[in-house]
């Protein structure tokens, strides 16, 4: 077995690995974004003109989109290493999302590598597992934007349910490759896409 494999087989088990501590820990994903809103409304719940500047500000354009999805982060911010002499060490954050633009049952999971420039390629993937359903995948995350370039993300039909993931693997850049370390999460995917709020 040469180094490669090995690194690739070591970054996997190390991934899964985490992904059970998480799983058996009993770690829950957030919806830090609907939390917020709830934390909003109840602080300003004595006061009836902050009532209704919370109600503007949940119905508007700005944030209507992204409340009517479940949206979470991984645990932590992967660190990423070889991104070129220049930043030898950097970090990825990471995050999932249901509902919104997507169909029940489905999850989106994205990279964002603190790296300057577009990618070329990605060796990324999410090992996931539905802990509700026991339905789980190993999904490289190769999807596309309108360019032709990768988007660092993936669409995944997990079902309803807890979903645990670990993301890790590679992204690809003109003049070097960053090895994203792996990241873990717990994301909760509703069996029906969430409404948006009332305006």
């Amino acid at each position: 077995m040469n180094g490669k494999n090995l690194a690739r087989r070591t970054t996997a088990a190390f991934a899964i690995g985490a992904t059970a501590t998480l799983v058996f820990a009993g770690t829950a994903g957030a919806d830090p974004q609907s939390d917020g809103i709830q934390d909003l409304r109840k602080a300003a719940a004595n006061s009836e003109a902050n009532s209704a500047a919370v109600d503007v500000l949940v119905g508007s354009p700005l944030v209507t989109t992204n409340i009517a999805s479940s949206f979470g982060l991984f645990a932590f911010t992967s660190p990423t290493l070889g991104c070129g002499p220049g930043v030898p060490i950097t970090l990825t954050g990471a995050s999932a999302s249901s509902g919104g633009d997507l169909k029940a049952g489905q999850i989106r999971f994205q990279a964002s590598p603190r790296v300057s420039g577009v990618a070329k390629g990605s060796g990324l993937t999410a090992v996931w597992v539905n802990t509700s359903t026991g339905a789980s995948g190993i999904a490289p995350i190769d999807g596309v934007t309108e360019f032709g370039t990768p988007s660092l993300s993936k669409v995944v039909d997990s079902g309803p349910g807890n979903v645990a993931a670990a993301l890790f693997g590679t992204v690809t850049y003109a003049d070097a490759t960053c090895v994203v370390l792996p990241t873990v999460g717990m994301f909760t995917v509703a069996p029906d896409a969430p409404a948006a709020p009332a305006k």
